[in-house]
C-alpha cells in the first residue's frame, strides 16, 4: 500500500473517490475474500468486513481501489461473492455520513470506515424513518423473514448497545412468527445509531426496516398501514438480568 505523503502517494480525495460500500455480504464472507474478489479489477488498496463488538459479522464492508477504471468496472456489473449478490455503491465520504458510534460503535481495524457507513445513493422507502423522531430506546423491526428468531435479533442489534429485552411478534392462535419484533436498549443512544444505519440492515439476506418505537400512549402502532393490536407487544426475551419487558 502506497503512504499518505511522497511523489508515489495516492491523494487522499482520489481514495475516497475509489472507495466502495459493499452491501449485503454474506456472513461466510471475509475481507481476504473481498481482497481476492477484487483485485481481478485492479489493485486493491484496503479491504474490510465490519463486525459488531461482540465479534458478530455486521453484513457489509468497503474495499478501496487505486484505480479508477476498476472502480468503474466494479459498478458496472453484478458482484456475487460466495454465491450471493451483493449491493456495491461509492462510500459517502466522512462530512456526509452519520457520525462513528464510539464505544459501542463497529469494531475493525479499517479506522475512520466506520464514517463510511451509508452510500451515496440510497432508497427512500419511508421518508420519515431515517429522520429525527421522539427519543426512544425501543426499535421496531419490521419485514422480518419467518426464519428470523430473537436470539438472531439479540446477535445482530446487540452490536449497537446493551439490549435489556427482545421480541419476535407471533400469531396467537397459530404461533408462526408475524415479520415483526422489537428490541429495547439501555438508553437511547444506541436507537439513532440503529436509524443512522437504516439502509443497511439485512438478517438472513433480506433488507429489514427498522423505526422508533413511541409510547404507545403517544402514538398507534402500525403495520403496512394498520393498526397492530396492543397489549403484549413487550412481552419479549429479557436480554439481561434483571430486564423489564418493553
Amino acid at each position: 500500500r502506497r503512504g499518505p505523503s511522497g511523489a508515489g502517494a495516492v491523494p487522499r480525495r482520489d481514495v475516497m473517490a475509489n472507495k466502495l460500500f459493499l452491501g449485503g455480504v454474506a456472513h461466510t464472507t471475509t475481507k481476504e475474500d473481498l481482497s481476492i474478489h477484487f483485485s481481478a479489477y485492479g489493485t486493491v488498496l484496503d479491504a474490510v468486513v465490519m463486525y459488531g463488538k461482540e465479534g458478530q459479522h455486521r453484513g457489509f464492508g468497503f474495499v478501496t481501489l487505486e484505480e479508477d477504471e476498476a472502480v468503474n468496472a466494479v459498478l458496472a456489473e453484478p458482484q456475487v461473492i460466495h454465491d450471493k449478490t451483493i449491493d456495491v455503491k461509492r462510500a459517502v465520504p466522512g462530512s456526509e455520513a452519520p457520525p462513528p458510534r464510539g464505544a459501542n460503535g463497529m469494531a475493525g481495524d479499517y479506522g475512520h470506515s466506520a464514517r463510511m457507513a451509508l452510500p451515496a445513493a440510497v432508497p427512500s422507502r419511508i421518508p420519515s424513518a431515517k429522520g429525527a423522531g421522539p427519543a426512544t430506546d425501543k426499535v421496531f423491526v419490521g419485514g422480518l423473514p419467518q426464519s428470523v428468531n430473537e436470539d438472531m435479533l439479540s446477535e445482530y442489534f446487540g452490536g449497537y448497545g446493551a439490549l435489556v429485552d427482545i421480541v419476535v411478534m407471533k400469531d396467537r392462535m397459530t404461533n408462526k412468527p408475524r415479520g415483526f419484533g422489537f428490541v429495547r436498549y439501555d438508553s437511547t443512544g444506541p436507537v439513532e445509531q440503529v436509524m443512522a444505519d437504516y439502509d443497511v440492515h439485512t438478517l438472513e439476506g433480506k433488507w429489514i426496516e427498522v423505526k422508533r418505537a413511541v409510547p404507545q400512549d403517544e402514538m398507534t402502532p402500525t403495520l403496512g398501514g394498520k393498526p397492530v393490536a396492543k397489549g403484549g407487544a413487550w412481552g419479549g426475551k429479557s436480554a439481561g438480568k434483571g430486564g423489564k419487558g418493553c
